[in-house]
């Protein structure tokens, strides 16, 4: 696809949002409430213009992939659902040499020999991904990202490694000043809170990267002025992207008066959202690279020495950055391979005992055993050939993960000084190793896996708090809302009627959820098109919402009231089943909430029969709509049942009772009734076959059903139910001869 097609449209998304002032680089948060739009799969950021892309999206939660990659983690795309396009710029590309004949030049095994070369334009790769909030089956998502510093030192020590120039003054603005290459602030006093000083420092610091001797960009266009404003788009990007990695935070309020430029520039010139943040990106990254280029300085100062120390003479130190001039004068030296410091036998042992007990060379062990001391105190389970140090991206379970998650996300190498980094993809903590040339005693480990312990706690609180004053709001959003019922666009496509419970409000319908409690936690807004999406920092788990029920304490009484609970995926679904069925539907928003939903009510009102009525994901890989139905019913000895499609029905898409209620609501009508009264009346599952009059389930079925009751789907049925749905699977790949 063209990128000037790609630029046109985010353009366009991005001038509507900067005239409602809600553009990415518009919106203020505070430090921690927010992360750069990042792929949980791979750990890695989304880069440049795809930052843009992603976050002026309508979705909360930073983590995107695509839909192979939300596969292999065992997670499922809803069907339906749109992708967000983001695109790859390559510069190069792999071609055969060529000799002085003209032919391609060949190795010593008759293969081509290929150089990189430098494209004179770059080639553009699509790609789309999805939101975790499409994707069914993830985890929730964890309050804040441990960025494994604290924010504030680290923007210190940025600012110290830049050199810059910086002057204050008690009433003057912030500015960067070209001719004189000097930062202008208000004093640090000014600032209600230290992260605003930090942020605005290093947004000026941002722009100090133009000058001719770093990045090179044209500063001398005037304030006010056009070329101005471009500028300042970069900055202001580069200030978005430096806020989430560092963990400051973002403050975009002095700069609102560029909005006008902006989208005048944007309006005549699409194409330049790209090169603006290509340009923020190189703001960004030359920026965090500070003290990376500090690090080489001090490494050149440390060997410019004349005598040399031979390696076995060597003591090695653990010297923090701000101590390294105290070092320097009592004789310590930088070992760029090792990159750490040293003294030579004539140093006084007194004189380093502070810096020298946690770096001797005499206590090193295997870096693959310290890595793994690192990994679990993330909570990994270190096992087989882990943790593999090549160098590539691995991934490794931790206890609590279910069969075939793999939650831990880890890079090891050894080249040089071993490192590494890895991250709980769950609770996004984050450790940054090197090898320090000596193991973790039982006391580190265990003051390891102390301190993970308490951030995961501090996490939870915090959590729990955003949650609470996300409640708080949602209940006054509810009470502003007429109480009456209006039909939209979205009931007439899915043929339902309105009802009690869930408002309209500018068209889009509000589903609220709650607990078992009857406390208001989220709320799920679906377009008249069917998109949805939840509340912001809102919960979800656990959380459901009864049809009809005008409120949730009407909703938990028609639950309690009755017999049996019918639990469905989503809203149209759980209505279908409530108008068919005669009985208490609830709606748990997803398949990957089934679970909770159903483990909750079944601890609620034990004695009461649950059914899951779910949907029949033929058409995506392993059925997840199915698989999760069955695991749900099977947790609370209930029962799943799935719509009667026929070949045909499957072919154009039907996957749920909605779908099918549209097409025949008296097919409907009959598999809910029987199943429900069997239910009732404690009958086996094999007479409720029985009173179908167009049974679909296999023989091997009905042979297990003879013996067991309604209500009591175990482990066993689920087991034979997935060998089933394996086998038909296979039938369908491979038809064979008389099959």
């Amino acid at each position: 696809m063209d990128k000037s097609d790609f630029a046109k449209r985010l353009a366009n998304k991005l001038i509507e949002q900067l005239k409602a002032g809600t553009a990415p680089w518009q919106q203020p948060w505070e430090a921690g409430q927010m992360a750069s739009p990042y792929n949980p799969t791979t750990g890695n950021r989304y880069r440049g213009v795809n930052i843009l892309a992603l976050m002026a999206s309508a979705y909360a939660d930073p983590r995107w992939m695509t839909y192979k990659q939300a596969q292999a983690q065992g997670w499922q795309v809803r069907a339906g659902e749109k992708g967000t396009q983001i695109q790859h710029w390559v510069w190069e590309e792999a071609r055969p040499r060529l000799g002085k004949d003209g032919k391609p030049e060949l190795d010593n095994d008759g293969k081509p020999i290929k150089d990189m070369v430098r494209l004179s334009r770059p080639k553009v790769l699509v790609a789309a991904v999805f939101n975790a909030e499409q994707i069914d089956g993830i985890p929730d998502l964890e309050p804040a990202r441990d960025v494994g510093w604290d924010p504030l030192e680290k923007a210190e020590r940025l600012l110290g490694a830049s050199q810059a120039k910086i002057q204050h003054s008690q009433g003057g603005g912030a500015f960067y000043r070209p001719s004189t290459d000097t930062i202008h602030l208000p004093s640090r006093k000014q600032f209600e809170k230290a992260a605003g000083y930090y942020a605005v420092a290093l947004h000026e610091l941002g722009h100090s990267t133009g000058h001719p001797d770093r990045l090179n960009r044209d500063l001398t266009h005037p304030f006010g002025s056009e070329g101005y404003a471009r500028e300042e788009l970069r900055a202001e990007i580069a200030s978005l992207i430096l806020g989430s990695e560092v963990g400051l935070g973002y403050d975009p309020g002095q700069h609102a008066g560029y909005v006008d430029h902006w989208v005048q520039i944007l309006t005549d010139t699409p194409t330049e959202i790209l090169y603006a943040a290509a340009d923020a990106e190189k703001i960004s990254e030359y920026v965090l690279g500070l003290e990376q280029k500090r690090e080489i300085s001090q490494t050149q100062e440390a060997t410019a020495v004349k005598e040399q120390i031979p390696h076995g003479e060597r003591t090695y130190l653990t010297v923090p950055y701000d101590e390294r001039h105290e070092a320097k004068a009592i004789g310590a030296r930088w070992d760029a391979v090792k990159k750490a410091w040293y003294v030579g036998p004539s140093v006084e042992t007194e004189k380093i005992a502070k810096w020298e007990l946690r770096h001797q060379v005499g206590a090193t062990v295997d870096p693959r055993a310290e890595f793994a001391d690192v990994l679990r105190s993330l909570g990994a389970v270190v096992e087989g050939e882990h943790p593999v140090m090549n160098g590539e991206p691995q991934r490794i379970r931790t206890e609590n993960d279910k069969r075939g998650e793999q939650t831990i996300f880890y890079i090891g190498h050894l080249d040089g000084v071993a490192n590494g980094y890895a991250e709980n993809n769950r609770t996004k903590e984050v450790r940054r190793w090197k090898a320090r040339g000596q193991g973790l005693s039982e006391e580190q480990k265990s003051e390891l896996l102390a301190e993970a312990e308490k951030k995961r706690y501090e996490r939870r609180r915090q959590e729990r708090e955003r949650f609470e004053a996300t409640a708080d709001r949602l209940s006054g959003e509810l009470r502003s809302l007429p109480s009456g019922v209006q039909k939209t666009a979205y009931h007439e496509a899915k043929g339902i009627e309105p009802l009690p419970g869930a408002p309209v409000r500018n068209g889009d319908v509000l589903v609220p959820g709650y607990d078992v409690e009857g406390k208001l936690w989220t709320i799920q807004y679906i377009k008249e098109d069917g998109t949805k999406r939840f509340a912001k920092d809102s919960r979800k788990h656990g959380c459901f919402h009864v049809v009809g029920g005008a409120n949730s304490i009407e909703g938990l009484q028609k639950l309690g009231n009755s017999p049996v609970i019918a639990i469905a995926e989503g809203y149209a679904t759980a209505a279908t089943v409530a108008k068919y069925g005669n009985v208490p539907a609830v709606a748990a928003f997803d398949s990957g909430n089934l679970l909770a939903v159903a483990t909750a009510l079944h601890e609620r009102w034990p004695d009461k029969g649950i059914m899951i009525a779910g949907d029949d994901d033929h058409k995506l890989e392993n059925n997840p709509g199915r698989v999760k139905a069955l695991e749900a019913a099977a947790a609370v000895n209930g029962m799943a049942i799935f719509p009667e499609l026929s070949a045909e029905q499957r072919e154009q898409g039907m996957t749920d009772f909605n779908d099918l209620g549209r097409a025949q609501p008296e097919v409907v009508s009959r598999q809910l009734v029987a199943t429900l009264n069997a239910t009732r009346e404690g009958r086996t599952i094999r007479e409720a076959e029985k009173l179908r009059a167009d049974s679909t389930r296999p023989k091997e079925w009905l042979e297990i059903e003879k013996v067991r009751p309604i209500g009591f789907i175990g482990k066993d049925i689920l087991a034979l139910e997935k060998k089933i749905m394996n086998q038909q699977r296979e039938q369908e790949q491979h038809p064979g001869i008389d099959r």
